[in-house]
């Protein structure tokens, strides 16, 4: 069954309309080329009649000369007589084909025919047969061929006539057909124009703006052709490009963002502040609905979250996850980490579970875990949720795996920083190893006061572990000078007052360790001015300097030395607060020293438990 709105139905009817011209005009031209022919030889048949008439004539009139052999006068009269008859019924058989319109014609043929038997023929025969001939006969077969050749001549008119109607009638014809077809003509130009030629072009422009990447280019369906379905098609094509370009766009944004957050991250100088940043990082650039990171401790194998974000209704908090064979280890992010790849978890899979059935009730429809890998082993895992089923795409998984490489390079690299900042921390006490834990001690003392306060998380975190560099400098000091039981003569004093800008100048200028330059060159500068190296006072010391003057001379209180005792608690807070002549109130920042007063008790705490 046809489809009469497919192109190639369409195209195929009007070939076969043009195919219909071309054979009816064809058709007409070999017809009328025929009749032509026909009619033509007819009037040259017929115009012949006269010819020969006028022959048989002058033949009947040659026998009458006594020169004249008779016998050669017989023969070619009636030779002239068959070929006049041949003509004759040749011409009627001619018009015998076309009867209907020709029978006026017929008629006159057929009485010429019959004046010729009847008339002609008798006294030609008479003549050159020389019976009886008197010169009457002779006259009378005269006047009988002329009449006979006019009467030819009028029939040969009338063919002519004839003939000459049916060239006009041919031609009448050839115009008709060809202003019934014109129409036609124009109407298949038209409908290919615009079914087939203007479809074809707007796709051709259409697939060039596609390009030179205008993926939003689209074209109307006009047609529910095959022209039509292409168009469709295309279109269909330009969606899937643009969407692939938009994917593609936003994965490459997304990344250059994550890459540029994965730097800043790197640089910072805090662990607290790299966990915070990543959850937040995460949940701004990947969209899920809640992020928190984990790491493992590896004295018990538990799993602690250290920074989340986006937990709405506490999920966080019923969770107790661990990395070993227990039931708790057993769920996705316990496997995630044991196994060291990604788990990917949706509501449609076909899994069950405390865990599945914990997401459900919170209204997560999906969750993706991310391990925190290193070269020599899991740090933890980065855990995002999603209330959407299908929400982690092939794309968003692996824009998560890259920025988990990226958190587990910046927590190692912090990690190796601490590790070499308490190294450099530990050599710098070797020589003076009767301080024990001092360098532990005073970075919490500093963390207390900053947490005290006010101070941000960041802030806290460095303090705590920068502080441990206070005495690097004094890896410059002679061990004779660190264990010296009496006072220091003043050359000595000298040398020690240099290990401020000693450690300075061994930390160096990295952004990293830009506080505990700023404590290792200024702890020992004081509130009145009165310290050293630079003589600073009040606003001028760094922060971070302040603090550690006064975590540092209580624990050089409190600590016994080569050169004096130990010095209890109390006794040690009165010489802060109150002054003994050496140590005075106003050596410290007044609103360090207040905090101060507030939080001793704890201080207390510290030391006894890494005394």
């Amino acid at each position: 069954m046809f489809r009469f709105r497919s192109i190639i139905t369409q195209h195929f009817l009007n070939s076969l309309l043009m195919l219909a011209f071309v054979l009816t005009y064809v058709y007409f031209g070999i017809t009328f080329t025929k009749e032509m022919e026909n009619d033509g030889e007819m009037i040259n048949l017929a115009g012949s009649l006269r010819y020969r008439s006028y022959k048989l004539l002058a033949i009947t009139q040659q026998s009458y000369d006594p020169a004249f052999h008779r016998e050669s006068a017989l023969l070619p009269a009636r030779e002239e007589i068959d070929r006049i008859r041949s003509a004759f019924a040749y011409i009627e058989n001619g018009l015998l084909r076309d009867a209907g319109e020709r029978s006026e014609q017929i008629r006159q043929l057929q009485s010429l025919a019959v004046r010729w038997e009847s008339q002609v023929i008798p006294l030609a025969n008479q003549l050159v047969a020389r019976r009886d001939v008197s010169s009457p006969v002779l006259v009378r077969f005269k006047d009988v061929t002329d009449v006979f050749v006019r009467d030819v001549d009028v029939f040969v008119t009338k063919l002519s006539s004839h003939n000459r109607a049916d060239v006009i009638g041919f031609n009448n014809r050839n115009i008709v057909l060809v202003l019934v077809f014109l129409p036609m003509f124009v109407q298949i130009a038209y409908f290919s124009k615009k079914h087939l030629i203007r479809p074809i072009i707007a796709l051709q422009n259409a697939s060039e703006l596609l390009m030179e990447g205008n993926f939003s280019v689209r074209l109307p369906i006009v047609f529910r052709n095959e022209v039509g379905l292409l168009t469709d098609r295309f279109n269909k094509t330009a969606a899937a490009l643009e969407e692939l370009f938009i994917t593609n766009t936003n994965y490459s944004q997304t990344l250059g963002s994550l890459n540029s957050a994965s730097s800043r991250m790197i640089s910072m100088g805090s662990r607290g502040e790299i966990y915070q940043f990543a959850c937040n990082t995460a949940h701004q650039l990947l969209s899920p609905d809640m992020v928190w990171l984990g790491l493992v401790e590896p004295a018990s194998s538990r799993l602690k979250i250290v920074s989340c974000v986006g937990d709405e209704y506490n999920y966080t908090d019923e969770l107790a996850i661990t990395c070993d064979d227990a039931p708790t280890g057993n769920g996705p992010v316990g496997m995630a980490i044991k196994n060291r790849e990604p788990r990917l978890v949706s509501i449609h899979d076909d899994v069950s579970g405390v865990w599945i059935e914990r997401i459900q009730r919170h209204g997560y429809g999906s969750f993706l875990v991310i391990p925190l890998l290193t070269s020599h082993g899991c740090l933890g895992a980065i855990t995002l949720y999603s209330k959407q089923p299908d929400f982690f795409a092939q794309g968003r998984v692996e824009l998560c795996q890259i920025f988990a490489n990226h958190t587990s390079a910046a927590i190692e690299a912090m990690n190796l920083l601490h590790y070499v900042v308490f190294a450099l921390a530990r050599a710098a006490e070797v020589n003076d190893e009767d301080t024990g834990n001092h360098i532990l001690r005073v970075g919490d003392y500093s963390a207390l006061l900053a947490e005290e306060m006010g101070l941000d998380s960041t802030f806290v975190e460095q303090i705590r572990f920068q502080a441990t560099l206070h005495d690097v400098g004094k890896l410059y000091l002679n061990s004779s000078i660190l264990k010296k039981h009496g006072p220091l003569t003043p050359e000595e004093w000298e040398l020690m007052q240099r290990h401020t800008t000693n450690g300075a100048r061994i930390i160096g200028e990295h952004p990293m360790l830009v506080m505990a330059r700023d404590i290792a060159l200024n702890h020992h500068e004081r509130w009145n001015g009165s310290g050293y190296p630079a003589g600073l006072q009040g606003e001028q010391i760094p922060l971070s300097a302040r603090i550690m003057c006064i975590a540092d001379q209580y624990d050089a209180l409190r600590n016994s030395r080569v050169y004096k005792p130990a010095i209890d608690h109390a006794t040690s807070c009165a010489i802060i607060t109150e002054g003994d002549g050496r140590t005075l109130p106003g050596h410290f920042d007044p609103e360090v020293l207040a905090a101060f007063t507030r939080v001793a008790h704890r201080f207390d705490e510290i030391y006894e438990r890494l005394a």
